[in-house]
């Protein structure tokens, strides 16, 4: 079994971010909701909009894609990776739900990203207190990993 790279996981983050954050901003301006006060940086910006709704979406979209048939969000299946328990079983959308609201806890100030570097398999915060792992997907092809080599 080979765990997710630190750099493959941060490239799946950021276009999974996109994702959620491109419909949610037209969203956004279509229903004329109100913006955020002064521009400021929170911790928790880093995974959502600062919103009880944006929090939802971003839920839902990785619990559903992380408990479904391809155990992976579009972000992770670009860089052929995929969550799964501590034994490589499939994830109920109960259980990746609660691994993506413990991201919220990783990202108090980053602390919880930082333990990948000092744990045996690999697992951030939010993996290791819901005992799941993410692992290079060996069926997927790595698109992102192909394209750069073939530059």
């Amino acid at each position: 079994m080979i765990y997710g790279s630190f750099f493959s996981r941060f490239i799946a983050f950021i276009i999974d971010y996109l994702i959620i954050s491109i419909p949610l901003s037209i969203l956004w301006c279509v229903f004329s909701l109100p913006l955020p006060p002064a521009p400021r940086f929170e911790i928790g910006d880093l995974l959502f909009y600062n919103s009880p709704f944006a929090f939802l979406i971003g839920v839902v979209y990785y619990g559903v894609m992380e408990s479904g048939s391809k155990q992976a969000t579009y972000g992770k299946k670009a860089m052929g990776l995929k969550v799964t328990g501590k034994n490589g079983e499939h994830l109920s959308f109960r259980k990746a739900g609660a691994r993506t609201l413990n991201k919220f806890f990783s990202s108090i100030l980053l602390v919880g990203y930082f333990m990948y570097f000092f744990n045996k398999r690999k697992q951030t915060f939010h993996d290791w207190i819901t005992n799941c792992i993410v692992i290079k997907n060996e069926t997927n092809t790595v698109i992102f990993e192909k394209t750069v080599k073939n530059i």
